[in-house]
């Protein structure tokens, strides 16, 4: 073997380790050790690299190529978590449908610091438009809803009905009666989950909006991973970043197991919608999702990437559906309005 060759090899089987690992990453709590979460972060950069090295040993070195095809097949079924090979089913049984969304919208009321008067209007007229979009949408889930998404979203008279709490970000709207409604306590305002049961056909569903523990990572440390300059500011910026994801991985652990506690008990059909700030590779989307259909692994096509940042292929954004739901679509609108997309779905009952 040539020496290039032996250092692809090196290479190969470090990423096939680092496949290996992030295979482990929803299974082990994040509050014992947030070592494999960091890989799990990383899989489908992971997947594209051992895809790379199949080809890259199919024109040089055939027999090498079992190594990362195996390593995949290992782990095959994590894969559709990201990448969707669903085609659009235009044709649906008649049945209850909900038409479902989920938006986390913090960026959306920019608009509101706009200093030119002209400007300023021109900006909300267009996000206003963009807003009235969701006309078809039953039920809205927001998450880091300020006064004004909250204020905007209501001059659109979509939604006849809402439930926020005051000082929360995270709100829910509905065309169907909302008959009772709460939240589940983070412990404090920056992140929270509130529920309504809603009044949908004779049915009674209870719909969550979530906003898991953010990662907080500073406009110096999205400086670097935007900019990709190798210096010694961006091995510690780096550093930082990392920290704090294991630290808040934690933190959304905890919140992870309170959301599937309240809905395991809520003794009716119930959809989890929102913004985890973990990506299905993870112990919180594992912990959360268990047992239930996941839209864009139902209905999902392409990469589906949520997250409109300086971080690539990033999917943190969900809508889950327990059994009792069939799941058709899985759209991404993929508008620069915010730093999230906006994620809608149908939903149907039997």
């Amino acid at each position: 073997m040539k020496l290039y060759q032996k250092l692809i090899l090196i290479l190969n089987v470090a990423v096939i380790i680092a496949t290996l690992l992030s295979y482990l990453s929803p299974q082990i709590s994040p509050v014992r050790t947030a070592f494999f979460a960091i890989f799990g972060l990383a899989f489908p950069w992971l997947v594209f690299t051992n895809v790379f090295f199949i080809l890259l040993w199919a024109i040089t070195k055939p027999p090498y190529m079992l190594l990362s095809i195996i390593t995949l097949a290992i782990g095959f079924n994590n894969i559709d978590k990201f990448f969707g090979t669903h085609g659009i089913q235009d044709v649906r049984p008649n049945k209850k449908e909900l038409r479902v969304a989920t938006f986390n919208m913090q960026l959306s009321a920019k608009v509101v610091y706009i200093k030119d008067a002209k400007e300023k209007a021109e900006a909300k007229n267009k996000y206003l438009k963009f807003l009235k979009s969701f006309n078809n949408v039953d039920i809205f889930c927001g998450q880091e809803m300020g006064i004004y998404s909250h204020k905007w979203l209501s001059e659109t008279k979509i939604f006849k009905y809402n439930h926020r709490i005051e000082d929360k970000s995270t709100a829910i709207y509905s065309k169907y009666p909302i008959i009772a409604f709460g939240e589940i306590d983070f412990g404090t305002n920056v992140n929270s989950c509130v529920w309504a049961d809603i009044e949908f056909n004779d049915e009674v569903v209870r719909i969550y909006s979530a906003h898991l523990q953010s990662n907080r990572i500073s406009g110096k440390e999205s400086e670097i991973i935007e900019a990709g300059k190798w210096e010694k500011e961006t091995f510690t910026g780096l550093k930082d970043m990392f920290s704090k994801y294991q630290q808040h991985s934690s933190t959304r652990a905890s919140q992870a197991h309170l959301i599937r506690k309240h809905s395991d008990q809520c003794g009716k059909p119930f959809i989890i919608c929102g913004d985890f700030n973990d990506p299905p590779q993870s112990y919180v989307y594992n912990t959360i999702s268990e047992g239930l259909n996941d839209s864009f692994r139902c209905a999902g096509s392409g990469i589906g990437t949520s997250f409109n940042g300086v971080i690539p292929a990033l999917r943190i954004d969900y809508i889950l559906g327990d059994k009792a739901f069939d799941i058709y679509t899985h759209k991404i609108i993929r508008k620069g309005v915010s730093d999230h997309f906006p994620i809608v779905s149908i939903l149907a009952l039997p």
